[in-house]
This record gives structure tokens, C-alpha cells and sequence, in this order.
């Protein structure tokens, strides 16, 4: 049952985090996969720099530094863009909303204390969605392309006609 609440917490801090808040969503989806880059190629110089600073449990260390590398950028901004959508891009903001929960869930699961992670991974949920991966990261980055153009800015008709 633990297991299931640490999914739940995870997925809906973005989920109504991005709904309540009217960020754009788009950019926080990437900015969860740029953060996922950012723990792929900084978190082990960062768990080096943190160990040697703070005397802590190596196991734990590890994985608080690994989930602020995925989560902290796309927590700010999350908080940063807060009010960005209206219209149609807040539409598109509910499916976005629930990607991006679901890519949080995804990206910081692996990194959770040994202890906690194998509780997880042993959730039905968990299961499906590590199946539908490719899915779910495809369909996420389709649905910020799709805000992004909903965002673009538009010409007025006066404009388009002293262009001629």
C-alpha cells in the first residue's frame, strides 16, 4: 500500500500540479526528460560532491540526489510558468498534465532506495507502465508539440493584409 501512495504523491504533484497551476505543460513534461538527462550524465559526479559534504547513508544520498536531478527542473518550472495557459493550450494541459505525472513516475522509481523501489515494482500499475514506455514518452512529447503550436503566436488579419 506504501508502494501505491509514493506513486500516487509522484504522479499527482505534476498532474494537478501543472492542471491547478495553468503551467505549461508542455515545457515541464520536457523539462522532466531534460532532467532525466541531467541525472544520466551529472548525478555521479553530484553524489561524489553531496557524500563528501554530508555524512549520510550512501543508499539514501544516492537517490535524493538522483530525484532532484529529475525532478527540481521541471518542479520550477512547474512553479515559473504558473498561469501560462489559457485557451486552447490549457485544454491540451489536462492529457499533458497526466503524461507528465506518469513520466515522473517513470524517470524517478529506478532511482528510490533499493528497499522502496522493489515494493514499487511490484505494483500491476508500476508493471504497466514500464510496458507502455515507449508509448508514454512518445505520446508525451506529440502532446507538447501539439501545445507548443497551439501557443504560437497568431497574425492579426490587418497584418496579413498589408503584407500584399
Amino acid at each position: 500500500m506504501t508502494s501505491l501512495i509514493i506513486l500516487g504523491v509522484i504522479a499527482a504533484i505534476f498532474t494537478i500540479g501543472i492542471i491547478v497551476l495553468r503551467s505549461g505543460g508542455g515545457v515541464v513534461a520536457l523539462s522532466l526528460m531534460g532532467g532525466f538527462v541531467l541525472n544520466t550524465y551529472a548525478s555521479s559526479q553530484l553524489i561524489i560532491l553531496v557524500q563528501s559534504v554530508v555524512r549520510v547513508n550512501p543508499d539514501i544520498s544516492k537517490a535524493v540526489v538522483r530525484l532532484v536531478c529529475i525532478l527540481l527542473p521541471a518542479l520550477l518550472v512547474l512553479w515559473f510558468l504558473r498561469g501560462i495557459s489559457r485557451g486552447k493550450a490549457g485544454i491540451v494541459n489536462v492529457p499533458i498534465g497526466i503524461a507528465a505525472g506518469l513520466l515522473a513516475i517513470l524517470f524517478a522509481v529506478p532511482q528510490l532506495p533499493e528497499s522502496v523501489r522493489i515494493g514499487v515494482e511490484q505494483q500491476v500499475f508500476w508493471q504497466s507502465v514500464v510496458q507502455y514506455q515507449v508509448v508514454l514518452v512518445s505520446v508525451s512529447v506529440l502532446l507538447c508539440l501539439v501545445q507548443f503550436w497551439t501557443m504560437r503566436p497568431k497574425k492579426d488579419h490587418d497584418e496579413k493584409k498589408s503584407k500584399h
